[in-house]
């Protein structure tokens, strides 16, 4: 029979691999909800939303389950308040010590990715930290001047009040066209600058307030 020590251990790991279920499938239910995130339910569900680059990523394995502790660099923040100029946020899934474990759907930013984030709560342990896990994530390049732009090559139909799509670009989308394509067609078609995206994020913020007075 089974020894005391060897029923809670089993217990414990039971307990948790049912929370992780639990939580996918929570998760799941939510997700046609998350597809169809609009700029400012970003904005409203995010508590901490700031520019920042990957530093590093390292793979943990905790109470059965496996995460992957994602470090950030702040470089400015527009919402909400940075607890260090460095910043830690852990995503369920990952690989450590012969586990692996896969979250679908999971997105985990790159070494290296430069962006805005969008950050659901920094005290909440949640699958993925970011508001729409992906949709949260929102790329930077920079032009040879060195000003920083916002890539919306992979979020075309994102409506954001201020940034304002070339009538051409929106008609193009009507067709079908991808986006890809309009970019070669119309160089610069879904890049904006940092200031106006920072702008546009903090009007969005003022909204309620103003409806409150």
């Amino acid at each position: 029979m089974p020894s005391y020590r060897s029923r809670q251990a089993y217990a414990s790991a039971a307990g948790c691999w049912l929370w992780l279920c639990l939580l996918l499938l929570t998760t799941t239910a939510k997700a046609t909800v998350l597809e169809d995130f609009s700029f400012e339910q970003l904005v409203a569900q995010s508590s901490f939303i700031f520019v920042g680059t990957v530093q590093s990523s390292r793979e943990q394995q905790q109470d059965e389950l496996v995460y992957t502790l994602v470090s950030f660099t702040v470089e400015q923040t527009v919402k909400g308040a940075s607890p260090a100029p460095t910043i830690e946020l852990r995503f369920v899934g990952g690989a450590a010590k012969g586990v692996n474990l896969k979250v679908a759907g999971q997105f985990v930013p790159a070494v290296g990715a430069r962006g805005v984030f969008f950050v659901a709560n920094l005290d909440s342990k949640q699958i993925n930290p970011l508001s729409g896990w992906q949709q949260g994530y929102f790329p930077l390049m920079q032009d040879a001047s060195g000003a920083d732009f916002l890539d919306m090559r992979l979020r075309p139909d994102l409506k954001i009040p201020g940034l304002e799509v070339d009538p051409l670009v929106s008609k193009m989308l009507t067709m079908g066209f991808s986006a890809q394509a309009i970019d070669a067609k119309v160089p610069r078609a879904f890049l904006f600058s940092l200031d106006d995206f920072r702008i546009a994020i903090v009007d969005q913020m003022r909204r309620p307030q103003a409806a409150a007075q």
